[in-house]
């Protein structure tokens, strides 16, 4: 696991950690995992580890590492990761569920658009 987490930690190291960015990290570090010789939920919870790793080594203030934890904590997280990988495995057919899938992201967006003025504020 640590070898995992020190790829996401070279190809992240000049990133600044914020609600965009965050997704960006999460999408690398299901490559990396990908790569792995971990399968399914294994996968899941060495991302979300991962990120969780990143977070509390960062420079970010004690309130906004509590702040992107709860994001990945919540469920949120843990979400996305379902989506993208329904996306990937063509389980994910938008033009029959356009309406639910509009309505996810429309949350996730909405989510992370209070999270980030909570942050800026």
């Amino acid at each position: 696991m640590s070898e995992l987490y020190e790829k996401l930690k070279e190809k992240v190291k000049d990133m600044e950690i914020n609600d965009t960015t965050l997704m960006t990290m999460l999408k690398y570090a299901m490559e990396i995992v990908e790569t792995s010789s971990l399968k399914g939920i294994q996968q899941k919870e060495a991302c979300l580890s991962m990120l969780t790793r990143v977070i509390n080594e960062s420079p970010l203030s004690a309130s906004k590492k509590e702040l992107y934890l709860k994001m990945v904590k919540s469920g949120v997280v843990f979400s996305a990761v379902d989506l993208i990988v329904d996306a990937s495995k063509g389980n994910l057919n938008i033009n029959q569920n356009y309406k639910e899938a509009v309505k996810t992201l429309t949350l996730c967006q909405s989510f992370f658009q209070v999270l980030g003025n909570l942050c800026s504020g």
